[in-house]
């Protein structure tokens, strides 16, 4: 995965040093493009001898996606004109009507916006403006291309924007319409599939001019991708080798990752004594750590297991310390979810007061998210439990509120 990032970081800065080509075309799926809008952004951050001007929004149309471009200056300008003024000095010029003007073509009316925008450098500085058009997704791949064109002008030619200006501009995976006889052009193809995320990983893990360290790394990462895709042995596998790497460097964090993962592995085999030992074992690293993150999934992990043991009491315990910790960190979903499982411990132990409790705070919690299927799962436990108390009208509520959701699969607890 380091490799990946490290080599489209590279490219980039070669990029914006070098003074052959104008433009880079980075080909790449809509899945890939936040990777490259955030090495952007952290360039942007890192380097102080150049502008930075990110344009993000999808393209429909080449009118609408350089109206958004010109939004995006405009956002940026107003950002610029607060730092000026703090400093006591004058503001930038402002953006000519020529750049809004619907008749003019998408791209003259870019070019003239790179232009102006060029004017803010002072002259002879060794300073560039980096133009950084990365729709997440492209409608019409056609048209897209051919306002690339219309900006490059003639294959071979230098036009005069390109002067101290550099475009970095996304283009669809596979796509061969921005042709390579474009003399300013370069291209740059990268791939972030999980096919190419793991084949990365397994060269990382394997690197010994990697330290010990970013090899464990790339181990815990390829053991949890084994688990997710089922592939049980190779994970148990993995998983070893990266506890006997964190037991030796005292890494407690890698410690508590690779126990719980053990234990997730014979959890979901139903082999729940397993499951306990490596559970119990990850306590200590976990606690050492003081994360709320890996504490709340060692809490559900915990309250999950003592669950289907039927230890009730037990789960009702991490439960409720799930909830809190999903208070801590602002993790609505996961607080939703926990007091949903905290209302079945205590209907499992006839506590139905409290269950009530808890599915109200859940349903109250619910009806500010946008998540239909936890919140319908929610009104439906209480839609039985209020039926059961004889609460007529509040039974006659959550039926109509249950009726009025879209209609959607429920998200079960377990």
């Amino acid at each position: 995965m380091q490799q990946l990032l490290l080599r489209l970081r590279d490219e980039l800065i070669r990029f914006v040093a070098q003074r052959e080509a104008a433009l880079l075309a980075v080909d790449c799926r809509d899945e890939d493009v936040p990777f490259v809008m955030k090495t952007m952004s952290d360039l942007d951050r890192e380097d102080e001898s150049n502008l930075y001007l990110l344009a993000l929004h999808d393209f429909f149309s080449a009118a609408t996606y350089v109206d958004g471009v010109v939004h995006s200056v405009n956002t940026e300008m107003s950002a610029i004109a607060e730092a000026l003024a703090t400093e006591g000095l004058a503001g930038l010029a402002p953006l000519p009507a020529r750049v809004t003007d619907p008749a003019i073509p998408p791209a003259h009316r870019l070019i003239e916006l790179f232009e102006h925008v060029r004017s803010w450098i002072p002259s002879g500085a060794l300073h560039r403006v980096i133009w950084c058009l990365l729709p997440g997704q492209i409608a019409d791949a056609a048209r897209h291309a051919k306002l690339l064109q219309d900006l490059l002008g003639h294959e071979n030619q230098m036009e005069p924007w390109m002067r101290a200006t550099r475009v970095v501009a996304r283009v669809p995976g596979g796509s061969s319409q921005l042709g390579s006889s474009f003399r300013y052009v370069r291209r740059f193809r990268t791939d972030f599939s999980p096919a190419a995320i793991e084949s990365a990983l397994l060269v990382e893990a394997e690197d010994e001019n990697l330290t010990v360290s970013k090899r464990a790394q790339a181990l815990l990462t390829l053991a949890q991708l084994d688990s997710a895709h089922g592939r049980a042995d190779d994970a148990r596998r993995r998983f070893g080798q990266v506890l006997r790497h964190a037991e030796e460097s005292q890494n407690s964090t890698m410690a508590a990752l690779a126990l719980c993962g053990l234990g997730e592995l014979a959890h979901r085999r139903r082999e729940l004594s397993i499951a306990r030992k490596w559970y119990e074992c990850a306590v200590e690293p976990v606690c050492a750590t003081k994360a709320p993150v890996l504490l709340a999934m060692l809490s559900r992990n915990l309250g999950d297991l003592s669950f289907l043991e039927a230890r009730f009491t037990e789960a009702e315990t991490h439960y409720q310390a799930w909830q809190q910790l999903a208070t801590h960190l602002l993790d609505a979903e996961g607080r939703l979810q926990a007091l949903q499982k905290l209302a079945l411990c205590q209907l499992r132990q006839a506590r139905m007061q409290d269950a009530r409790q808890s599915l109200e705070t859940a349903a109250t919690l619910g009806r500010s998210l946008d998540l239909n299927g936890l919140h319908r799962y929610t009104l439906e436990e209480l839609l039985r439990l209020y039926e059961a108390q004889g609460e007529v009208l509040l039974h006659r509520q959550v039926g109509d509120e249950l009726r009025a959701l879209p209609v959607e699969e429920s998200a079960h607890v377990g």
